[in-house]
């Protein structure tokens, strides 16, 4: 559980209903997990970094630079890619290594989502601070490039992708 206001994240027992002892790192605010439940990253908006800790041992690692504001968070199915939205793009973080790579320009974000092949993330952004005319931007992971922009509603505020992921 992340709680900004006291610079912590609470591990909770599931099950047991018992909290164990207070993480603290700087502004915790979304949280991500791997898929083998080694790592969590919590993300601080107003920092521009990412911290990863080892469910392990409650230790937090160094915090990763991410860039402008970390909006949302989604991890490859692999376990490999740790992929952080910021207001002005996507930036990659290998996870065996918590290094940054260069991030993908997209403007706006609001959203991401990873397909299950984990090939592709998915944007969901409104480029254009006067219009909210919003957009889904692909992200081809491997080649760390956006693909076409793809026109959608009004105001969009979540982007979901199917199980199957077609």
């Amino acid at each position: 559980v992340s709680c900004p206001g006291t610079g912590e994240v609470v591990p909770v027992s599931a099950g047991a209903d018992t909290d164990a002892n207070p993480i603290r790192i700087a502004s915790p605010g979304l949280l991500t997990m791997t898929p083998d439940g080694k790592t969590v990253y919590a993300a601080n908006l107003g920092a521009g970094i990412v911290t990863p800790i080892s469910t392990a041992t409650d230790e937090p690692g160094h915090p990763i630079m991410v860039g402008l504001a970390p909006l949302d968070m989604a991890i490859t199915p692999d376990g490999k890619t740790l992929l952080v939205l910021t207001y002005t793009g996507v930036t990659p973080v290998d996870v065996a290594t918590n290094r940054a790579g260069k991030p993908v320009a997209i403007e706006g974000g609001v959203a991401l989502v990873v397909a299950p092949g984990g090939t592709t993330a998915y944007v969901l952004a409104k480029p254009n601070p006067d219009s909210e005319q919003g957009f889904v931007v692909p992200v081809d992971i491997r080649a760390n490039t956006p693909g076409q922009p793809i026109k959608v509603g009004m105001s969009p505020q979540q982007i979901a992708i199917t199980p199957d992921g077609k």
